[in-house]
């Protein structure tokens, strides 16, 4: 199980056959960082409430969620284009949709119903309250300015985003060239704390920066494969991790220049770390946590607010609780409820696939 494949060799297994779309057809470090990712963002929410002394010192060096929140987007960066680059768009859709919206919607409908029932949005028309649910239902609130009604669903908007990018070079048969556009991306990022500057004005600049993020696990990837040369890489490590410090000594975020810039660059060390020792390390742990990281996300909130809310629990207790149940919680979402209609999806789908291609031989 814990064998190392081949980018190639697993993207080509996964699109195979049924058995090798299964959880053996994962490249394994991808799932370590997943876990680790999702770990370090419960965590941080968790810390809020238990060890607040404790998670200020830490975040003054570098905020364990946002170094998630990064290392996150480079695995989508590194795995989605292998995975769209051997299925049409329809396919990447249905399979996409089936992937991360069932989940989704239970735990934004349950965080609306629990919040609702205690008068959070007592204070707000309900039509407006309504219209807003119905526009997280999407995922795509972040594009129109709306707040996530489900705390971490903020990233799903740019999430999208990056899709969508992949699938205009998809249609435009120059998939493998997606991942320029992260220079694009930097230099938005840079514009928009710009204009921060000028109209004083607190705009989403992370949302750039985070899809600049995405096009270099695009680009990573293409290293892996042969189809890009490390320099290049490096090159565009470089552009990503310069324009942050500069956009944040320019742009009017809460933040502080040290916090942002060693946060995004914790998120990118997490992922080069176990990237580096991919062929040198195990961990089972880790892959149990990658396999249920997307439930653990979305739903870590859902136990935490009841446990912060019923009375004046211990610290210890709510930490130990937290510790336990999350997991537990994730783990049930993913059986029960994620792995089916991950399924689902893949046999709707199965008519669409396009062949694999083999890599290139050289870097260029």
């Amino acid at each position: 199980f814990f064998k190392q494949k081949t980018a190639y060799e697993i993207y080509q297994c996964d699109w195979s056959s049924d058995v090798c779309s299964s959880d053996l057809g994962r490249i394994t470090f991808l799932e370590w960082i997943r876990g680790a990712a999702a770990a370090l963002v419960a965590l941080e929410h968790v810390l809020e409430y238990t060890a607040p002394n404790l998670l200020s010192h830490v975040s003054d060096v570098a905020n364990p969620g946002r170094a998630g929140v990064v290392a996150f987007f480079l695995v989508s960066g590194y795995v989605i284009p292998l995975s769209f680059e051997r299925q049409d768009v329809r396919t990447f859709l249905i399979r996409r949709t089936f992937r991360l919206y069932p989940v989704y919607w239970l735990c934004l409908t349950v965080a609306v119903i629990a919040l609702a029932s205690v008068g959070e949005y007592s204070d707000f028309n309900p039509v407006v309250v309504g219209l807003a649910f119905l526009v997280n239902l999407t995922m795509l609130q972040g594009l129109v300015l709306l707040p996530s009604l489900l705390e971490p669903a903020w990233t799903l908007t740019i999430e999208w985003v990056f899709y969508f990018q992949q699938i205009i070079f998809k249609r435009r048969s120059s998939l493998d060239s997606a991942w320029v556009l992260g220079y694009g991306w930097a230099a938005a990022f840079l514009l928009v704390c710009g204009v921060e500057q000028i109209t004083g004005i607190d705009l989403p600049a992370t949302f750039a920066l985070l899809l600049a993020v995405s096009c270099l696990g695009h680009a990573w990837a293409r290293y892996d494969r042969g189809r890009m040369s490390g320099r290049s890489v490096l090159g565009m490590g470089a552009v990503v991790c310069g324009v942050v410090p500069l956009g944040m000594l320019v742009g009017i975020d809460d933040w502080s220049v040290e916090r942002y810039t060693l946060s995004t660059y914790a998120g990118i060390a997490l992922f080069a770390v176990f990237w580096a020792v991919r062929e040198r390390f195990e961990s089972r742990a880790l892959v149990w946590l990658g396999s249920i990281s997307y439930a653990l996300y979305l739903s870590h909130g859902l136990l935490l607010y009841p446990l912060t809310h019923a009375g004046d629990l211990p610290g210890s207790v709510v930490l130990v609780a937290s510790v336990i149940g999350m997991p537990l919680l994730a783990y049930a979402l993913h059986v029960w409820l994620e792995r089916p209609f991950i399924e689902r999806g893949r046999r709707l789908s199965k008519r669409h696939l396009e062949q694999p291609t083999a890599p290139a031989a050289s870097a260029s």
